[in-house]
């Protein structure tokens, strides 16, 4: 039998609250609506724990959120203006902006139901910016393990 990845399933409390929240700061679109579950453009889907516990024969209190064991992660350019408008809308963190070893700002955030979303800066973002604070190529090469010719084409 062949396989294929199809997307992320999260059980949620209140599935219309769910998709306010993914649709207003990361602009994922409802692709599917069938009530107790939708799918969100990008391959999330969002099932309600009422008909999730039915499919799996589990009661509700089975379910456990904010387990910090996975994250659903996103990249893009501007992580310091994710950040404000996510702190504009209210939503909760694990941490704020921070910058991992190789460079990357990151920051990490709970949605609704306490799933963890890790938002990213792209990497070709972060070694332009490194090269832009006057870090050398070979710098930035180092810190990001981009290969040192990668690195000198983003100048």
């Amino acid at each position: 039998m062949s396989t294929k990845f199809e997307g992320t399933l999260l059980v949620v409390d209140d599935i219309e609250r769910s998709k306010r929240f993914y649709k207003e700061l990361f602009d994922l679109d409802v692709i599917c609506d069938f009530g107790a579950n939708a799918t969100l453009k990008g391959g999330i889907s969002l099932q309600t724990k009422e008909s999730w516990t039915q499919f799996i024969g589990s009661s509700e209190k089975d379910i456990r959120y904010k387990g910090n064991d996975m994250e659903l992660y996103f990249v893009g350019t501007d992580v310091i203006g994710f950040d404000e408008n996510a702190k504009r809308n209210g939503v909760e963190y694990l941490h704020g902006v921070k910058e991992m070893p190789w460079g990357q700002r990151v920051v990490r955030i709970y949605d609704p139901d306490h799933h963890l979303i890790e938002v990213g800066e792209e990497m070709v973002a972060v070694a332009k910016r490194l090269l832009s604070e006057e870090m050398s190529a070979e710098d930035v090469s180092a810190k990001t393990m981009f290969p040192l010719d990668e690195v000198r084409s983003f100048v």
